[in-house]
């Protein structure tokens, strides 16, 4: 079975590989890629891995020699002791760019400006799997927060990525209570 995209030592999303994705795929010129690395928020959640500031002040270092250009740095909300990584990072100023992960949640999106940094990822649930059945959400709640939280950091100066998890298993036909009592969507 060919699957490219998947490997024994790598996978992504298949995705990735419909044609509605890759026709006309190409790469603007090089100098208009940016690489937003997040081994430090992302690589931390492994099990058995947990970074202590010194180890994430020399793989931020580590990452700006090897010249990425933005890093996600961590999520303040976490831990104290994330929030002081991420500020010494900041104040290190190796080079790339260093934004922070928050939830969806105005409390997280101040703290990462409190940080410093330049940006924020903000994520938020996108799937009926996660919204309603693991947080106990209506799907408007979750519209709710991620407008108020994308607004607020826009408001605070900081660059926003909205970040929907879960999405490749989120029903493009799932809608609110009102949206639902409108025209159905063609299938």
């Amino acid at each position: 079975m060919n699957q490219p995209w998947k490997t024994d030592k790598w996978f992504v999303s298949p995705w990735n590989y419909e044609p509605e994705v890759t026709t006309e795929f190409k790469f603007p010129p090089t100098k208009e890629i940016k690489i937003h690395d997040i081994t430090l928020r992302d690589g931390e959640q492994q099990a058995g891995i947990a970074y202590t500031k010194k180890d994430k002040l020399m793989i931020a270092k580590a990452l700006a020699e090897a010249g990425v250009h933005r890093i996600e740095a961590g999520m303040p909300a976490v831990s104290k002791e994330d929030e002081a990584a991420i500020k010494e990072i900041v104040q290190a100023n190796f080079g790339p760019e260093i934004f922070a992960f928050s939830r969806c949640m105005a409390s997280d999106v101040k703290l990462a400006k409190e940080c410093g940094v330049k940006g924020v990822v903000v994520e938020i649930p996108s799937s009926e799997h996660v919204i309603k059945y693991a947080y106990g959400w209506e799907l408007q709640k979750a519209i709710d927060l991620s407008i108020e939280a994308t607004l607020l950091a826009k408001e605070l100066g900081l660059y926003t990525v909205w970040f929907p998890i879960d999405a490749s298993r989120a029903d493009l036909n799932w809608r609110t209570g009102e949206e639902a009592s409108r025209t159905p969507l063609p299938r």
